[in-house]
C-alpha cells in the first residue's frame, strides 16, 4: 500500500479496504475547490453592509440584549446579525445591524424589523 498525503492507494494483491479510501478521493477533491472558491469570493470583496440603528421598543420587552430577542427581530434575514451596542434611554436601544450585499440590503432588513409588533421606530444613527 501506498500513501499520499494521509490518503492510502491499493496496489495490486492487498486488500478492498484501500480501495474504498481511494474511490472518496474525487469527493474530497471537491470539497477542498470548493472551499476554496468560497474564500475567494470573500476575498474579493463580497460586500457588507453595516448600519448603527436606534431601536424604540415596546415596555413589553423584557431584555433587549438577549440574543434571541435580537435574532427574532431580524424575522427571516438569518444572514444578518444584530449586537447591542447600549442603550439611550429604558426603552430606546442602540444596535448593530451587519450581513451580506450592499446598503441597500440592510435597509431590506430594517424594513423587516419595522413591521414587528415590539418594534415601535428603527432611526439610523
Amino acid at each position: 500500500m501506498a500513501a499520499i498525503g494521509g490518503f492510502s492507494l491499493m496496489l495490486a494483491g492487498e486488500h478492498g479496504r484501500e480501495l474504498m479510501t481511494i474511490r472518496r478521493l474525487p469527493a474530497l477533491a471537491i470539497a477542498l475547490c470548493a472551499v476554496a472558491i468560497g474564500a475567494i469570493a470573500n476575498a474579493a470583496g463580497v460586500p457588507e453592509c453595516s448600519l448603527r440603528l436606534v431601536v424604540e421598543l415596546t415596555p413589553d420587552v423584557p431584555n433587549p440584549r438577549d440574543p434571541e430577542f435580537l435574532s427574532s427581530l431580524l424575522s427571516n434575514h438569518p444572514s444578518y446579525r444584530l449586537i447591542w451596542v447600549g442603550a439611550q434611554d429604558a426603552f430606546h436601544s442602540i444596535l448593530d445591524l451587519s450581513g451580506p450585499g450592499p446598503d441597500s440590503a440592510c435597509q431590506d432588513v430594517v424594513q423587516t424589523m419595522r413591521k414587528d409588533a415590539r418594534v415601535v421606530s428603527v432611526q439610523e444613527e
